[in-house]
């Protein structure tokens, strides 16, 4: 099977908001206009609540405090309101990094289909959509749907076989717990796309 170059490879973020800020590290995080920043944090966490209140904290000293501030912050949210980010999310089938895989044939479509499935029963079970364990895609840029800086591609194949188990354990958990682990799930995504933005090692 042929595996996506980095060139082949779509990004997420190649969708971003018009006009986002570039932001190399802390301090352009820290300088970048506020609208366009919230826009573009919007669109990365899929709550402008959110969004809105990381950009007020500025300046943060260090990416820490950074990545701090928007866990604290999503733990604030109601939970209607997280309901509806997790819901917004695309279904785990849908996510760039799988459908790419799959156009490429590195997945096949029977075996897209299988993750599929496999997430509308989670999703009929515990009562919301399927949100990954961040650690199952292998970086920050995977979890982000960039690619990696070295133009590395993640073996799908193992990502997928990981995914479908996840969800079998996920499955038998009760719903509380199914639901405070897709919490901190989302909460871990979130600080992984913000260290695209803002490395750890600023």
């Amino acid at each position: 099977m042929n595996t996506p170059t980095a060139s082949e490879f779509t990004p997420l973020f190649a969708t971003r908001p018009a006009c986002s800020p570039a932001i190399r590290d802390l301090h352009s995080f820290n300088s970048a206009p506020a609208e366009q920043l919230t826009t573009l944090l919007t669109f990365m966490t899929a709550s402008r609540e959110l969004a809105r209140t990381v950009v007020v904290g500025r300046p943060y000293l260090t990416p820490r405090d950074l990545y701090a501030a928007a866990s604290r912050t999503l733990h604030t949210l109601p939970t209607p309101l997280i309901q509806d980010i997790v819901n917004s999310h695309q279904p785990i089938d849908r996510v760039p990094l799988i459908e790419n895989a799959m156009s490429s044939g590195e997945l096949s479509a029977d075996r897209v289909a299988d993750l599929r499935d496999a997430a509308l029963g989670y999703a009929t079970v515990q009562g919301h959509l399927f949100i990954a364990d961040p650690r199952l895609w292998g970086s920050a840029e995977a979890v982000a749907m960039i690619p990696t800086k070295d133009g590395a591609h993640p073996d799908m194949s193992v990502i997928v076989e990981h995914l479908l188990a996840d969800v079998d354990e996920r499955m038998l958990l009760t719903a509380d717990a199914a639901w405070q682990l897709t919490v901190s799930h989302l909460e871990e995504s979130n600080r992984l796309k913000l260290v695209t933005l803002v490395p750890e090692q600023d």
